[in-house]
């Protein structure tokens, strides 16, 4: 295969989503184009989109989009760090983007259109760190553009391409830098807030009179949560509407320090061609300026999240003569455009702020509940919390935290998994939980947890309500590893000071952070939480519902062989303990035992099968868990019963016996090819090979000649099942499934006619890079002729050579486990990589998948000037991981 050719031909199907932020000067007349500027350390939602048709530039088969879409950051002089953080949902297909001074994407070469750039792990998380004191190019003070790239190939003018959406946060680290409070808000809980429309005339200039017709109404479900603001426009050509922000809004803007408005948008209905971008007014008597920002979202769409920072350069001046400092510093009118499309539709308003970097009061909080069901809903691990604030805790820079879509209590949970580290791993709550809690009648936290571990949990739950100079913590109960409700009081004898002079009244009366611990256990685990709620003693009890985990079990066996072994159920529920009752009914009905048949949640439930008499074959049953006493949907699990047609050996995994393909050593990393070796590991000798041609969109079966690998995190969830490109009685080859990025380790098992060999545990590592060799020496290389190379066709300094691999990482964009590689869009490997041969460094051309294999990696190399001639070895370091030394002929 030509490298140069290959680099060349850039897969059409990326297309790069970039953010706007183009400086255009500091004059209110000249403002920058409304891109968001985030404001240090605060998520923002996203949701990236494309539509063919929108303007791009067609360069090499890259579709690249500027304009108003895109997202930058500040960091100010003495900043010492900049971390950036995309948080989607697991296993989404994305890259992160950043650059400095100038917008991602200009650069003619497209792996040189951003200087940083991460790839979404397994759990959904990209981040990218830069640094003042270490790397090049090192931190300086600049606005930072991020952009994203994102796999849009299914685009039409028809359909846009709707892409993933998540949580961005870029966090400044250095100088101290004053936590961010709210001002006011409108959360839209209860009613319009005193928000009215521009339905009566005004003396103020440039204001303008909306359509009698229009209605504005208060819609008590739907928004973004809870209640929310609408206006709805039915005159096509009719003019513009406008929500007027009631007088509490009406402050001294100018004096906010880093002030700015922050608010959510929706379009429940009109056209998706839009007419107007997002828009806001601040007036005084005498003059008006606007802020543009970017389209709003599509109908139907949900909500985004939009904030315009209260600065002259990001506003111009529209109506009138008076100076920035003259109106934001007496506004008497805020309005907000609420038409989008010149024909009929509506828009909607939810949790309009203004937020300010210290130095306002703390705004009161009001009770709600963070159920997780769509996404993190602003909370984070405090790896990601800023240095500025003291009294916060700083966890793992390792660990990971993760919104999860399943397997909750129910539905979507947030999760942190750590490795063991010291550092005292937090879930950190969005900041609709800080303010002031002192008028709350009786108040208290409630939330379910749970916690996964080999040697379970040996520390309590602990909360951390930390205020301004002060931090008190509550303590409750060593969690299990079945969901269960905690409750914490929000009164001083439930709480203990272990910071500051405060009391617990002040500290109430200011809260800036509040930590969740995740650290409950010595070792490696995992730490989920669901359903966090503030409530008082008149707020709506939390809704309930009963899980049960797995949703599924399956029973594997033989027919005229013993028994399959018991399995565990768990069974939880939301908003407190539930009593249950059990029932089995389907054709195994008769059959199934259970350790209980009632019970009260939290409980572990024992199952197990009698298949004595049953033919080989596949059987069902359903078991149902009722609530009692209430009308509570009851939970539905399926048993499977799977018998094989003979007994079979209990299939046996060497000692050492899970290694490399490419070069039998003991280190894998999630993508790589893996080799098994043990006893009964299929059903005949000689193995069976996959059918596999090689050709783009082919994949590797996960059952083969009998065989199955079951891939398991260091906690006994399922991962997934390996593709498989072998099996034999004495030897597995497979691919570690990509799902199982950022994982420490995880647990295989071969598991041959439904009966499971015992776990053998592995460490991964970020990456493994393994040469493939003729002879476990020679590295299988072509030279740029074409030619393999060898001592009778070595290599010119100067040229280039393709090494063959495997464990190269991550790779963008995210690839399915088991499919062949394409060639267009190629499948690249971001990792930080470094090649020698015979000592001297060889420039990198290319690294990523090979088209049309599976889990092996193309390297294209340009060998260095001075590299010595003859047998030479050559080492690939990638991600800090060097590999095994192989041998190249080189001239």
């Amino acid at each position: 295969m030509n490298a140069r050719k290959l680099t060349r031909s850039l897969p059409r199907g990326l297309i790069v989503l970039f953010s706007a932020c183009l400086i255009a000067g500091t004059t209110a007349s000249a403002a920058r184009a409304a891109s968001t500027l985030l404001s240090n350390g605060h998520p923002v939602h996203v949701k990236l989109r494309v539509a063919i048709g929108d303007p791009v530039e067609d360069q090499e088969g890259l579709f690249i989009v500027h304009g108003s879409n895109g997202y930058s950051v500040f960091v100010p002089p003495g900043a010492t760090e900049l971390r950036i953080d995309f948080q989607t949902t697991p296993g989404t297909v994305v890259e992160l983007l950043a650059q400095a001074d100038v917008d991602v994407g200009l650069s003619p070469a497209f792996n040189q259109r951003a200087k940083w750039r991460a790839t979404a792990n397994a759990g959904g998380l990209a981040t990218i760190i830069i640094r003042s004191d270490s790397g090049l190019p090192r931190l300086k003070s600049a606005i930072y553009f991020i952009g994203f790239v994102l796999d849009a190939r299914d685009a039409t003018e028809e359909e846009p391409f709707v892409g993933p959406e998540g949580e961005l946060t870029a966090t400044v680290n250095g100088p101290v830098i004053a936590s961010e409070v709210k001002v006011q808000e409108s959360r839209f809980n209860e009613g319009l807030d005193g928000w009215t429309r521009n339905d009566t005339a005004s003396a103020i200039p440039g204001t303008n009179v909306g359509d009698p017709a229009t209605t504005l109404t208060y819609q008590s479900d739907g928004g973004n949560p809870g209640g929310f603001a609408r206006i709805r426009h039915t005159k096509f050509f009719g003019p513009d509407e406008w929500f007027l922000a009631p007088p509490k809004f009406l402050i001294n803007l100018y004096a906010l320090s880093g002030g700015r408005f922050e608010f959510d948008i929706s379009r429940p209905s009109g056209d998706h061609a839009q007419n107007f971008n997002v828009q806001m007014h601040v007036f005084n008597d005498d003059a008006r300026y606007t802020w543009f920002g970017r389209p709003p979202p599509i109908p139907q769409d949900g909500w985004e999240t939009f904030s315009a920072t209260i600065d002259p350069q990001f506003w111009r001046l529209s109506a009138g003569n008076g100076t920035f400092e003259e109106v934001f510093s007496s506004p008497t009118r805020i309005e907000l455009r609420a038409n989008y499309v010149v024909s009929a539709g509506s828009a909607g308003l939810d949790n309009f702020r203004i937020i300010s970097r210290g130095g306002a009061p703390p705004i009161k909080v009001l009770p709600l509940i963070t159920s997780f069901a769509g996404g993190a809903d602003g909370w984070t691990g405090n790896d990601s919390i800023p240095g500025n604030n003291p009294l916060a805790s700083k966890g793992d820079e390792d660990s990971q935290f993760v919104w999860a879509a399943f397997e909750g209590n129910p539905g979507g949970y947030i999760r942190i998994a750590e490795s063991g580290e010291e550092a005292p791993d937090a879930f950190v709550a969005s900041w609709d939980f800080n303010g002031d809690l002192t008028d709350l009648l009786d108040p208290r936290f409630e939330f379910d947890y749970l916690h996964q571990s080999a040697s379970g949990a040996s520390r309590p739950v602990e909360i951390r309500l930390v205020g301004r100079d002060s931090i008190f913590t509550w303590i409750g109960v060593v969690p299990g590893d079945v969901w269960a409700h905690q409750i914490a009081p929000l009164t001083a004898e439930s709480w203990t000071r272990t910071a500051g002079e405060d009391s617990f009244e002040d500290v109430l009366a200011d809260v800036v952070s509040v930590e969740v611990s995740a650290d409950q256990a010595g070792g490696p685990e995992a730490n989920c939480m669901d359903n966090f709620a503030l409530l008082t003693s008149d707020s709506p009890l939390i809704p309930q519902v009963i899980t049960a985990l797995p949703e599924m079990l399956t029973f594997p066996g033989v027919a005229t062989g013993a028994n399959p072994g018991a399995q565990v159920l768990r069974v939880s529920s939301s908003g407190g303990s539930l009593r249950w009752t059990g029932s089995v009914s389907g054709e195994l009905a008769e059959r199934v035992s259970l350790s209980q048949t009632s019970g009260d949640t939290p409980s572990t439930l024992s199952i197990s099968v009698d298949s004595q008499g049953l033919p080989s074959g596949e059987y069902s049953a359903l078991l149902t868990l009722t609530p009692t006493g209430t009308n509570i949907a009851p939970a539905v699990i399926t048993l499977r019963l799977v018998l094989g047609a003979a007994p079979f050996p209990t299939p046996i995994i060497n000692d050492d016996g899970v290694v490399s393909a490419a070069n039998f050593e003991p280190l894998l990393s999630p993508g790589a090819l893996g080799s098994i070796f043990g006893f009964f590991l299929a059903n005949t000798e000689p193995g069976l090979a996959a059918e596999y041609g090689g050709r783009t969109g082919d994949r590797l079966p996960a059952n083969l000649n009998g065989a199955k690998v079951l891939i398991y995190d260091l906690f006994g969830s399922l991962v997934g099942e390996a593709p498989l490109l072998y099996a034999g009685k004495s030897q597995i080859n497979f691919q570690v499934p990509f799902e199982a990025f950022g994982l420490p380790g995880i647990r295989i098992v071969v598991e041959v006619n439904g009966i499971p060999s015992e776990p053998v545990t592995i460490t991964l590592m970020p990456a493994s890079p393994a040469m493939f060799t003729f002879d476990g020496t020679h590295a299988i290389a072509a030279n740029q002729s074409g030619g393999i190379n060898s001592s009778s066709s070595p290599a010119a300094a100067g040229a280039l050579l393709t090494v063959y691999l495997s464990g190269q990482g991550v790779v963008a964009p995210a690839w399915h486990s088991g499919r062949a590689a394409t060639s267009f869009p190629l499948i690249r490997a971001p990792g930080d990589t470094t090649v020698t041969i015979g000592g001297v460094g060889a420039e990198i051309q290319f690294l990523g998948l090979a088209p049309g294999m599976v889990g092996v990696a193309q390297l294209n190399i340009f060998v260095g000037a001075g590299t010595p001639g003859g047998e030479q070895e050559i080492i690939i370091t990638i991600s800090g991981v060097p590999s095994i030394p192989a041998t190249v002929s080189i001239q």
